[in-house]
């Protein structure tokens, strides 16, 4: 009989995280290094808010599996 492969259940929070961080990285760049004038409260919720729901979310879906 064929035994089917086993996954890493927190292979989504991987992809996630550096997909996270990546889009973060890009964000801080272009921040830091253009003279955009983007107010803080949206900064901090590109930089913060936004990954911080994401893991949140992840984090449910993850133990509502069990």
């Amino acid at each position: 009989m064929v035994e089917a492969l086993r996954r890493n259940p927190l292979t989504p929070w991987y992809i996630g995280l550096v997909f996270l961080l990546i889009v973060d990285a890009v964000f801080f760049y272009y921040v830091t290094t253009r003279s955009c004038e983007i107010p803080n409260p949206i900064i901090f919720g590109i930089m913060v808010i936004i990954p911080g729901l994401y893991l949140v979310l992840m984090y449910l879906a993850f133990r509502s599996r069990d």
